[in-house]
């Protein structure tokens, strides 16, 4: 399951970069889950049409939180879940 970062007040910091050839953002997706859930939470942040997005959300409980975005040519991109606990 890979390592997990402890934290007592955990706030996920995302910064997206993108370019002409790639496209700038359309759709930012947060994607929030836990060991053994069914299902993950998913927020759906607009990417406004800009090339550089920086963002910062407040994280709840243990779990690991991934992201994925896509851009106006199409584009997809996506991280490895990061695993976290509050403690």
């Amino acid at each position: 399951m890979g390592s997990q970062i402890r934290c007592t007040k955990p706030v996920l910091h995302i910064t997206a970069i993108s370019s002409k050839e790639f496209g700038a953002f359309s759709s930012i997706f947060v994607f929030h889950g836990t060991a053994g859930a069914k299902k993950e939470k998913e927020t759906i942040l607009p990417g406004n049409s800009l090339y550089e997005i920086r963002l910062k959300q407040p994280l709840e409980g243990n779990g690991y939180v991934r992201v994925e975005a896509i851009t106006t040519q199409k584009r997809f991109a996506m991280t490895n879940p990061v695993w976290f606990e509050t403690v």
